[in-house]
């Protein structure tokens, strides 16, 4: 095709006007939108970021929730079995439930002491003091305690003390054994009495 000077001058003009045109477009419409639209995306991904950090503060929050709750009914259990009323009758019953004869068996309960002991900074727990005698094999009695303070979480042995039976007992390596607990009393059992031994 062969073009005229004329024409070539004219295809010239309209390919540098449209080169012109679309580099108008280009910085005047498309860069712009292009930016905004980047603004956009970074927006909407902080965005985004923003609601998955809320849903998880808000899954934890539930889940402190439950966790504040469940705490709270096992406290509720525990406190269930802490001492409240007579506190000597208290340890009788607890230590017969676990009593065993000829295996494990309580020969004498001293009565308990109370004093006062702070645990937690709103609750105010009293502690009881028992000391318990009898005889058991060591076996059982390792069972014995482990049963006692798995059923009792609030009770705390502090002091253990065992020796063998005399020779002529031939209990089959019985012993004889003193154990101190301490156990926490309910904070709001009314009329706490430490009854003596009847």
């Amino acid at each position: 095709m062969n073009f005229t000077p004329d024409k070539r001058m004219a295809l010239a003009k309209l390919s540098a006007v449209t080169l012109v045109v679309l580099i108008a477009f280009w910085f005047g419409l498309l860069r712009p939108a292009q930016a905004r639209l980047q603004r956009q995306t970074k927006e909407n991904g902080e965005l985004t970021a923003k609601n998955v950090a809320r849903n998880t503060l808000i899954k934890r929050a539930q889940q402190i929730k439950e966790d504040h709750a469940k705490a709270n009914q096992q406290l509720r259990r525990i406190e269930e079995e802490m001492v409240a009323g007579d506190a000597y009758l208290w340890i009788l019953k607890s230590l017969r439930d676990f009593e065993i004869p000829n295996t494990v068996e309580f020969s004498k309960y001293e009565p308990p002491t109370l004093e006062e002991e702070k645990v937690a900074t709103d609750v105010s727990y009293k502690v009881a003091s028992y000391i318990v005698s009898g005889t058991a094999s060591y076996y059982d009695l390792g069972n014995f305690l482990s049963s006692f303070e798995t059923k009792y979480p609030h009770i705390r042995i502090y002091r253990l003390e065992m020796e063998p039976l005399p020779q002529g007992a031939n209990l089959d390596e019985k012993l004889s054994f003193i154990i101190e607990m301490r156990v926490l009393v309910k904070p709001t059992a009314p009329n706490l009495k430490l009854a003596a031994k009847p």
